[in-house]
Formats: structure tokens, C-alpha cells, sequence
């Protein structure tokens, strides 16, 4: 697997934890499909690209916190 499969694949997993938490509290289910169809599929991702990039470049000693920030943005 290349490092930007790698790096893709870490995103879509934060993103999809965290979706499942947030499914998991009382929101109505029109609420939750709205969300799954805005974030997934997702598209080239610049943005948590670049947060994990620059991450990695500072020796990323927390990756939950990483992936959490990313996610974020």
C-alpha cells in the first residue's frame, strides 16, 4: 500500500468512528443518513491530508489526537 493509500485509509477510519459515535447519541435517522451522504465517498481530503503530513513531519507523538484534528477539519 502507497502512503497516500495509507494516509487515505487513516482518515476514512477516523472519519467513520467517529460517525459511528455520533450516530450513536439520540439523533434522528434522517439527521445521521444526511451526514454519512455530505462526508462519504470523500474526495481527495486536502485538508486532513496536510494535518497529517505536517503530524508526521513533527514526530507526531499522539496519533488519536492527529487523527481527531484531522477528522475536525
Amino acid at each position: 500500500m502507497t502512503k497516500a493509500n495509507n494516509i487515505q485509509e487513516r482518515i476514512n477510519i477516523a472519519l467513520s468512528q467517529t460517525l459511528r459515535s455520533a450516530k450513536d447519541s439520540p439523533a434522528p435517522p434522517k439527521v445521521a443518513a444526511a451526514i454519512d451522504y455530505a462526508v462519504f465517498p470523500g474526495g481527495a481530503r486536502v485538508r486532513p491530508r496536510l494535518c497529517l503530513a505536517v503530524a508526521e513531519a513533527c514526530g507526531e507523538d499522539f496519533p488519536k489526537i492527529t487523527d481527531s484534528a484531522a477528522v475536525a477539519i
